[in-house]
């Protein structure tokens, strides 16, 4: 298992000890938003930023925490609120608006303290500009969570991207069996991260 994590870290560009294996993206993604409210980095009141397109495992974390599940009976006590930025269906706009979109969303939202997106999205195949977003993003204090479930079809670098969470599976674009999801999780946002999985 080690000399596997040794060829994820290197394969995403990050370090062994930011690298985690996990049965799938859904759960990496998970952990993760339950680490950052259990760790108390995510407290009542805060926002998290997703859009319109993301997988429904991809935000079950996000979901599950905003109260906004299906099921009443199931439903927590709201502790983040999710908002939700629409993307064009196709999306033909410039690196440069896009990037602005998200950033006026961040900026009329000043308690948004994760913006949790995906590296390409499952509806349209669309890949968002996630390196020059992550810029944005962390020049006005917000934390990046990348489902980079469909992303392996290209080179990912996640030291390169600059974002905080990169989590992926391997059965995809890699052709690996199911049950071999990855994640990168940088070195300086795991305090903030308390899942017990980990």
């Amino acid at each position: 298992m080690e000399t596997v994590r040794a060829h994820v870290a290197q394969y995403l560009g990050c370090f062994l000890n930011e690298t985690v294996m996990f049965p799938s993206t859904t759960l990496a993604l998970n952990a993760v938003a339950t680490g950052l409210v259990e760790s108390g980095f995510l407290a009542h009141g805060d926002r998290v930023l997703t859009t319109d397109q993301e997988h429904a495992g991809g935000i079950a974390g996000w979901v599950h925490y905003s109260g906004d599940e299906a099921d009443p009976e199931t439903a927590l006590s709201p502790v983040v609120h999710l908002d939700r930025i629409p993307l064009p269906i196709p999306d033909l706009r410039l690196t440069e608006e896009i990037v602005a979109d998200f950033k006026a969303h961040l900026q009329k939202n000043k308690n948004t303290k994760v913006l949790a997106i995906s590296h390409v999205t499952t509806t349209t195949g669309a890949a968002l500009p996630i390196k020059e977003i992550a810029a944005m993003a962390h020049s006005i204090g917000v934390i990046v969570v990348i489902d980079g479930a469909q992303a392996f079809g290209m080179k990912v670098d996640v030291t390169d991207l600059g974002v905080d969470v990169y989590a992926s599976s391997a059965h995809k674009w890699l052709l690996a069996p199911t049950g071999n999801g990855i994640m990168c999780i940088k070195e300086r946002l795991q305090p903030h991260v308390k899942a017990t999985v980990f």
